[in-house]
């Protein structure tokens, strides 16, 4: 019974031990930093951080199971936005993330729960040396100060390689994905997400070449056409000219210009006809200047929703908060507007 004895007393020192040292030798915290260095303005970059749908691309925990069950919460992005998922696959099971602050194109931080593990991670964007950004992901293992978390503290020593490792593989994703958008610096830009409320209008469709001009001319064409047939019809005009992209290639542009009104609607249309203006779900941006500056705004717009994951469902349109047959082009305010899908 001695040697039965003896075992007991070695298996209690060992357990005694195992905790001991995971209670007051084996840190409560780790932490793993790493960066890259990616050829795009941290304005490209930081829509792929600040949206958890977006940040499922380059997460190591996504590519181990794609079809985990996935609930977002909250936002479309930034603070406040959750995930919570469940998979089948151990390496991944059940967890949540959620964004707790972000720095507009400068910081991004989030909590995540991976199994057992519980984690904060840092995402910094600062210039990069040759030009670009260097995006540094700094995580923080944590585990709590009872003696219970003894095991999560080995744990976690032992999962601080591996998360370096995927660290590391999601920064080279993160940087093929952002190169991929356009090089344009985004942050100036002010967009608001509106819902827009259909309006009766009358319009004509005319189709010209895609040159300023061009557009121009069509467009003051168009408007006179439309405010003849509302008068004549005794329309009251219910809102600014607008113009509606419908269709672009081979340097020809498709065109849908009109008026909003209101009274009742003419049973006879031939030259100009009657419809409703695009409603739902938009992405609008302010512009102040000349037809031919809003050329690179366009630009910059279709590269902020390349990075903000926004889809488009239609045609583009503008709304000329000012008369272009009185207002100097420096001065016309344009409304631009594309449609969103929910």
């Amino acid at each position: 019974m001695k040697w039965l004895f003896g075992l007991l007393v070695a298996a209690a020192l060992g357990v005694g031990a195992f905790y001991g040292v995971g209670l007051f030798v084996v840190p409560a915290s780790v932490q793993v930093s790493r960066a890259a260095e990616i050829d795009r303005p941290a304005s490209i970059i930081y829509p792929l951080l600040a949206n958890l749908r977006a940040f499922n691309e380059i997460s190591p925990w996504f590519d181990a199971d794609p079809k985990a069950d996935y609930e977002f919460t909250g936002p479309r992005e930034g603070e406040g936005q959750g995930a919570t998922w469940s998979s089948s696959v151990q390496e991944v099971g059940a967890g949540q993330q959620k964004i707790i602050h972000v720095t507009p194109n400068q910081r991004v931080e989030m909590d995540h729960t991976i199994g057992r593990l519980a984690a904060h991670s840092v995402f910094a964007l600062a210039p990069g040396e040759a030009g670009g950004t260097k995006v540094s992901w700094t995580m923080r293992l944590d585990c709590g100060p009872s003696w219970r978390n003894a095991p999560c503290r080995y744990l976690n020593m032992i999962e601080q390689q591996t998360k370096a490792r995927q660290i590391d593989a999601a920064l080279a994703k993160l940087k093929k994905l952002a190169e991929q958008l356009p090089a344009l610096e985004i942050a100036s830009l002010t967009p608001q997400l509106v819902t827009v409320t259909a309006q009766d209008f009358a319009y004509v469709d005319p189709e010209t070449s895609d040159d300023d001009v061009s557009i121009g001319k069509a467009v003051a064409d168009a408007q006179a056409v439309v405010s003849a047939f509302l008068k004549r019809n005794a329309l009251m005009p219910a809102g600014p000219l607008l113009s509606i992209t419908q269709k672009q290639e081979n340097d020809k542009i498709s065109l849908r210009v009109g008026i909003p009104y209101t009274g009742a609607t003419p049973t006879t249309q031939i030259e100009v006809k009657t419809g409703k203006t695009p409603g739902g779900l938009a992405l609008k941006v302010m512009n102040t200047g000349s037809r031919e500056a809003m050329r690179p705004v366009y630009a910059r717009i279709d590269a902020y929703m390349a990075a903000h994951r926004l889809e488009r469902t239609g045609g583009s349109w503008e709304i000329f908060l000012d008369d272009p047959a009185t207002t100097p082009p420096a001065q016309m305010r344009t409304a631009i507007y594309y449609p969103l899908k929910m």
